[in-house]
């Protein structure tokens, strides 16, 4: 009757060991860890994250390499250029218009001028350049 409970008991706890073999994860990379060697299970771990950390670099290192694959975050927009036109008077100051076009650019400038009741707005030559923006 021992012989029974005992082959019993043995064969449940067979069972139980290999259910709870069916749970656990594949075994990562051996790392010293064999006959002879005794490494804590928190050893086991670090070196087996460590392992996961580096194949996690080696396929970052991979895929930079590979180039970019399409757009990487937001984009610089073009720069404008922009017309600006200065007016500058002997007696009442400088004026200066902005605009995309050198026309209204100038006319900006003179129309500021004139706002001014600054002297000879007409007649004085208006100097423009184009800028980027």
């Amino acid at each position: 009757m021992i012989k029974l409970i005992s082959i019993f008991f043995l064969l449940s706890s067979l069972s139980s060991f290999a259910q709870i073999q069916q749970r656990r994860p594949a075994p990562a990379p051996d790392y010293g860890r064999g006959p002879g060697t005794e490494i804590s299970d928190l050893q086991y771990r670090v070196r087996t994250l460590e392992a996961v950390v580096q194949e996690l670099q080696y396929q970052l290192r991979e895929l930079q390499n590979q180039g970019p694959r399409g757009p990487r975050g937001p984009q610089r927009p073009e720069p404008r250029i922009i017309n600006v036109c200065v007016l500058k008077t002997n007696f009442d100051g400088t004026f200066i218009g902005k605009s995309v076009s050198r026309l209204e650019a100038e006319t900006i400038a003179r129309n500021e001028c004139e706002r001014a009741r600054a002297s000879f707005c007409g007649s004085t030559q208006v100097k423009c350049e184009e800028v980027r923006e």
